[in-house]
């Protein structure tokens, strides 16, 4: 009988070990939404953790460096490259879309309408350090009002896209430039937002890197992130077509 007592806590340690299985990713705060959502079912049919590291790019980067131990990492094709982290491989997960957003009760349809009196706070993240802060610079930069804006002090720049959405939910900023994930977080039925033209901002390519730190958990969640379970998510968050 001790045997197979002794058997048992065996194989229940064994199973707590695999359970304890763990990887680390570090992501653009704007997806955190759809990430987190990934990595939960991956959890579910792997027992694998996915924990996951969120800030604007330089954040991430810096985090990422730091602590060696990420073998993930989801951001902008431009970042990516020019983040000096060796990347084994790396796969397009979708396309980003800049929008603005903003209270119902404030009547926006284009991006030239920043320009009304009514609208006194606008605000965007930095664009050295986020992806979406850049194509809203290049977006106001591209219809001739940044420096109208800049000079009039409406524009408030913050570190992250949901700061952005913080900012607008408690009623702080009469509208804001953040990504379209972000944005579904906002009460539709208490906000409104319009796209803005691509053609006003450079491409933003969504991708995930993997690591030379990766080990054979962090190969399963990457080649995860091509499925058809993932690839859902993502649509789903407006992250392709």
């Amino acid at each position: 009988m001790k045997k197979i007592i002794t058997a048992v806590i065996l194989v229940s340690a064994a199973c707590l070990c695999l359970s304890a299985e763990e990887i680390y990713l570090a992501s653009g705060a704007g997806y955190k939404r759809p990430v987190n959502e990934i990595a939960q079912t991956f959890k579910k049919e792997t027992s694998i953790t996915v924990n996951c590291i969120y800030g604007n790019m330089n954040q991430i980067i810096a985090q990422s460096k730091k602590t060696g131990k990420v073998s993930l990492m989801i951001g902008d094709s431009s970042f990516l490259k020019k983040s000096g982290i060796s990347f084994v491989k790396k796969q397009e997960l979708g396309k980003g879309k800049l929008v603005l957003a903003f209270p119902e009760k404030i009547k926006i349809t284009s991006i030239e309408d920043l320009l009304k009196t009514d609208i006194k706070k606008i605000v965007l993240p930095d664009g050295t350090k986020a992806i979406y802060g850049k194509a809203a610079f290049e977006a106001l930069s591209a219809v001739n009002i940044h420096e109208r804006l800049k000079e009039s002090d409406r524009l408030l720049v913050v570190q992250t896209v949901p700061q952005v959405t913080a900012y607008l939910s408690s009623g702080e900023a009469d509208a804001g430039f953040l990504n379209i994930t972000d944005c579904m977080s906002l009460d539709n039925k208490k906000f409104s937002y319009i796209e803005i033209d691509k053609k006003l901002y450079s491409p933003i390519v969504i991708e995930c890197g993997l690591t030379s730190s990766a080990d054979e958990n962090s190969v399963k969640f990457y080649d995860y992130l091509k499925s058809d379970s993932a690839a859902a998510v993502f649509r789903k968050y407006g992250l392709s077509e």
